[in-house]
This record gives structure tokens, C-alpha cells and sequence, in this order.
């Protein structure tokens, strides 16, 4: 019996051994950002491996923890393939991966749970997560006003102010185009913003960057009014967390230095007392002008002109307030002229459109021919620094109205009116019959004259058609648009590529791979971000190659800033083709 023991000790132990791996046939492993910003979100995952099953499972519900919010985000895949010592081995992998939004500042635990797979129960290990102070308190944004009392329809050029703590926060660029907007207010219109100042200031003992814009905002009723201004950005902070498990091509140069989190900042709610325009004093023909203008003498288009014939005359209105609300000055009732309402146009001094010039271009017809003087023009606005009316009337100019020679027409012979053409005697005999008709159908003008506006027909017909169809079927118009732009961007990074300009290159490839992204969601191409990508490509059961590259060409950006990638040997020709691959894969080259 002695004998046989160590045979025995060894058969239990193989035995142990495999009913160990057969136990162990399906592993599992969990991670997650060990430190997010309060009110930011981070990924928390867990993965299955196998190489006997397919370790699919519906996706768990993960036990509530106050202070964090956890919600499912996808599913992806991985499967590696081996050969060792002549024998094929294969592991399927499945990554269930969720949200994770910081609420409260502390340290958590999401704790391990046990998931069926197959008919064996896997314990899932717990993992361990950090919220520390948000961004809220090194970045946000402040609206300033030129006076507290502000106007109905009074373009007001406020400033808006974003400051940041530059010890925080690498980056700031824009989530979508534009990136600022009126949140939830229907009766306060937002314009285009300007001149854009950078400085450094000392607030609350820390010195912060401040970014200051111009913008035009007009009220559109009367009384409070909440002005809150919306501002959705990106901003790229330094990556406290580990690298990610799958290296991207723009890892080699930045080494996952960054971070990347879109924000929606807003300005405090302090609503704003809207006034209506006074009553007292306001002119019989109102402009509605509201700022503070003035007014060039009128240009005639001739020192003389004849009667019955046109004549332009030109007023130029100069000055900054709300041209767009700007109407034509009215003329003085004048029986000498007639007058038809005037042309207008609008040259801006500035982008926003506040300062600049616009002209009224009016012609005018004198009844009788003499010296005659122009009508006057009535016109005024309001000042808001003094809440008073002002009035500008604009004097007449002398021209002098010659008689038209042409205004009547020459008179008939009345009797030769009335005869009419001598009539020829009638012909005795008959001449040759000649045929002088040709067919019209065989006429080439004639044939030209129908298959021209045959032509323009279907065309508009095509052209209405396409309009209508984009206008009433989204997932149409998204496709249209998708492929229109992810064409101009290629085209863009294929010419970057042959000049070997970086900058160039990576900017266009991150515009093409949002523009082809952008046919399957409603919202903006240019407003997807990596995690949207993300979303888009597990949708459309992307491979991990796939995802890898999306993450290499929108962190291009980054890289080119901060990671040297400018100035790197970078072979471009394998890069377009890279991207190509990637927009395809998306769905967006067709």
C-alpha cells in the first residue's frame, strides 16, 4: 500500500487541478477611474474571459451607493487567439462598462457582486472610486451689463467673462459651434460674439485667466427678464487616472498625460427689469432706433433731373445701437414728388454688427418741371443713456426738374390714321403654287424653345423635391449632410497630408470622423465627443481597433498642443489610409 500512495497522492492532486480549472473556466476582473470630479463622470467596468463559452450576460444592475450615480453604458468585445507549441488556443472577452458621476466628495466602494454565466456563478471583485472637488470652483463664467436699466429691442453690448485656474486646467476649447446660447428663454435674442481678450487676474488670492467676449443681446418683451448665458465647452485637464488597458497611436506622444470633460457652464440667474420705451416724447413716425446715431446729408444721383424721370437719393444713418431694428426715416408729404419706399442696406464696423453705417436708398419722380426742392426727411431714435427721444430733421436740397419733351406723345394724322394702307387691284390670273410653310416641329428654335423650359420644369421639380425631403425626413437630411462633409474633410486631410502639416491633417480627420458619426444621432457632428463616438461605433459593433483609432484622431488636438506631435515623423500616407478605415467604419464615406 506504501508503494502505491505517491501514485495516489498524484492522481488527487491532477484531479484537483483540473476540477479547479474547470471551476475557473470563466474569469472575471473589474476597474474603474480611481479619482473623478465631483459633477464629471468616469467609467467604472467590469470583464469576463473565457476560452470554453461565450461569457455573455444581460448587463447586471449594479447596487446603488449614495454620492455616486451609476448607469449602464455598453457592451464590447474582444477575442485573442494563441498558438503555443502547435496547439490553437482562442478567449473571448466581454467589457460591460458603465457611467460613473461623482455627487458627493469622498471615497467609495462599489462592491463585488455574483453573476450567473453559463449555469456558473462569477464574483464579480469590487473596485474603488474617489470624488474630489469639482470643477465648478476653477471655472466659470460672468455676464456684464453696460447700465441697469435696459430697453425693449435695445441691442445692449454686455460682456461675457470666463475665468479659470490655469494650475487646473491645460486647454479651453468649444463643445459646439456656436458655444454660446440664451438658456431656456424665448424673449431674450443672443448675436455673434467678439472681440475676445485674454489676461491674467488675482481673484479670491489665486491668479486666474480671464477670458472676456462681446456680445449683443436684444430683450424682446418688457419686465424681468432672466439673462443666462449657456456656454458649452471642453476643456482638458491632466489625467490623475491609469492608462487605459487599449494604447492609441497618440499615446506614443502623450502617454495619457490629459483628460478631456465637456462642460455647460452658466452665468448667475439674475434677472434683469426690462423697460418699455417711454411714451412722453415719442415721434409721431418712430424709427425704432435705440443707441446713438447720426446722419449724413443725403446724396442726390444728379444735380438736375427732367420730370417723369427717376431720381435716387441716398441717406447714410452712422453709429452703434440696434441697426437691424433700424427702419427707413419717412419723408415729408410733398405734392411736387412722388416716392417709393426706400432700398436698404447694412455695412457692419464690427462682427457683432453693433457699430457701422446703413443706407437708405430712395427714388423719387417730380410731377412738375421747375426748382424744386427735396423732400424732408423726418429722422430720429432713442438715447438710452439720456431715456430721451432725439430728432434729426433733414432739410430739403434745391435741384432744378427741366421739362420732358417726351412726356406727351406726338400727335397722328387723323386722316391717315383712319385710311389705312392703299388696297391692290385684283389679281386677273393665278401664279405658280409654292409651298412657303415649313413644318415648325423640324425648326431647331422652335425645338430649343420647348425643351428649355422642359428642362428648367424638372429641374426646379428635383430641386423642390430634394428640398422637401430634406426638410421632412431627418434621417435623409443627416445622411445628405453626413456625406457632403466627411467628402470636404477627407479632401482637406488628404491635402495636409501631402504638404505633411500635422496641425492641418488632425484637425480635418477629427471633423471627418464627427461629420460621419453624425448621420446616425439628431445632434451636431461637430458637438460629438469621444464618449459619444464611443457610443456610436459600439452600436455599430465596432472591434477594438476601430475604437482605438477614434481615440488616436480626436486627441490629435492634445497631442499636437502638448505632446510634441507637430513636430514627429509621422507617416501620413499610413495615417489617411487609417482614416479612411475609421470613417468607413462609421458608416461615413460612401
Amino acid at each position: 500500500m506504501t508503494k502505491y500512495l505517491p501514485r495516489l497522492l498524484m492522481l488527487v492532486a491532477l484531479i484537483s487541478i483540473g476540477s479547479a480549472a474547470q471551476a475557473q473556466r470563466i474569469q472575471a476582473s473589474s476597474e474603474a477611474h480611481q479619482e473623478i470630479r465631483q459633477g464629471q463622470t468616469g467609467v467604472y467596468q467590469f470583464t469576463l474571459r473565457s476560452s470554453d463559452v461565450d461569457p455573455q450576460i444581460p448587463p447586471p444592475e449594479i447596487p446603488k451607493i449614495d454620492g455616486l450615480d451609476i448607469e449602464f453604458a455598453n457592451i464590447s468585445q474582444g477575442v485573442s487567439q494563441h498558438i503555443i507549441n502547435g496547439s490553437f488556443s482562442r478567449t473571448i472577452s466581454k467589457t460591460y462598462q458603465y457611467q460613473v458621476t461623482g455627487i458627493e466628495q469622498g471615497d467609495y466602494t462599489i462592491p463585488g457582486f455574483t453573476v450567473d454565466v453559463q449555469g456558473e456563478k462569477v464574483h464579480i471583485p469590487a473596485a474603488s472610486v474617489r470624488v474630489v472637488e469639482g470643477l465648478n470652483t476653477t471655472i466659470w463664467t460672468e455676464l456684464e451689463l453696460p447700465r441697469e436699466k435696459i430697453y425693449v429691442g435695445e441691442a445692449v453690448l454686455a460682456t461675457l467673462k470666463l475665468y479659470y485656474d490655469p494650475s487646473e486646467i491645460i486647454s479651453i476649447s468649444q463643445a459646439r459651434n456656436p458655444p454660446f446660447s440664451v438658456k431656456d428663454n424665448d424673449s431674450v435674442t443672443i448675436g455673434q460674439f467678439g472681440n475676445q481678450r485674454e489676461r491674467v487676474v488675482r481673484r479670491d488670492g489665486r491668479d486666474l485667466h480671464e477670458i472676456s467676449f462681446q456680445v449683443m443681446i436684444t430683450p424682446l418683451k418688457s419686465g424681468p427678464t432672466p439673462m443666462v448665458i449657456q456656454s458649452d465647452l471642453v476643456i482638458t485637464t491632466r489625467n490623475d487616472q491609469p492608462q487605459r488597458r487599449y494604447r492609441s497611436m497618440l499615446d506614443q506622444f502623450m502617454n495619457n498625460r490629459y483628460q478631456r470633460h465637456q462642460v455647460s457652464l452658466y452665468t448667475p440667474d439674475d434677472p434683469i427689469d426690462v423697460q418699455p420705451l417711454p411714451a412722453e416724447g415719442r415721434p409721431t413716425y418712430f424709427t425704432g432706433g435705440i443707441g446713438i446715431f447720426s446722419v449724413d446729408k443725403p446724396q442726390l444721383s444728379d444735380t438736375k433731373t427732367m420730370a417723369g424721370e427717376p431720381l435716387t437719393m441716398t441717406l447714410t444713418v452712422r453709429g452703434q445701437g440696434n441697426f437691424d431694428r433700424l427702419q427707413a426715416p419717412t419723408l415729408a408729404e410733398d405734392d411736387n414728388w412722388r416716392d417709393y419706399p426706400p432700398e436698404e442696406e447694412f455695412f457692419p464696423a464690427d462682427q457683432m454688427g453693433y457699430t457701422g453705417a446703413k443706407t437708405f436708398e430712395y427714388t423719387l419722380i417730380s410731377r412738375e418741371p421747375g426748382e424744386m426742392m427735396t423732400p424732408e426727411i423726418n429722422f430720429n431714435f432713442f438715447d438710452p443713456e439720456t431715456e430721451k427721444y432725439v430728432e434729426l430733421p433733414i432739410p430739403g436740397q434745391q435741384i432744378m426738374v427741366e421739362a420732358n419733351p417726351n412726356a406727351q406723345r406726338p400727335k397722328r394724322n387723323p386722316v391717315a390714321a383712319r385710311r389705312g394702307p392703299e388696297l391692290l387691284p385684283i389679281a386677273t390670273t393665278t401664279g405658280r403654287l409654292v409651298s412657303t410653310i415649313k413644318p415648325i416641329v423640324t425648326n431647331p428654335i422652335f425645338i430649343g424653345s420647348q425643351l428649355i423650359p422642359a428642362l428648367a420644369i424638372g429641374l426646379l421639380f428635383y430641386s423642390r423635391r430634394q428640398q422637401l425631403r430634406l426638410e421632412n425626413d431627418s434621417a435623409y437630411a443627416r445622411n445628405f449632410y453626413a456625406d457632403r462633409a466627411t467628402k470636404t474633410e477627407l479632401t482637406a486631410a488628404k491635402q495636409a497630408a501631402d504638404q505633411c502639416d500635422a496641425t492641418a491633417f488632425y484637425a480635418a480627420a477629427q471633423r471627418a470622423v464627427q461629420a460621419a458619426a453624425g448621420r446616425h444621432v439628431a445632434q451636431a457632428p461637430e458637438s460629438l465627443t469621444i464618449a459619444d463616438l464611443e457610443q456610436i461605433a459600439h452600436n455599430r459593433n465596432a472591434d477594438e481597433d476601430q475604437l482605438a483609432r477614434i481615440h488616436a484622431f480626436m486627441e490629435a488636438g492634445d497631442a499636437i498642443r502638448f505632446g510634441g506631435l507637430a513636430d514627429a515623423q509621422i507617416d501620413f500616407s499610413a495615417e489617411y489610409a487609417q482614416l479612411e478605415k475609421t470613417v468607413n467604419a462609421l458608416g461615413g464615406n460612401r
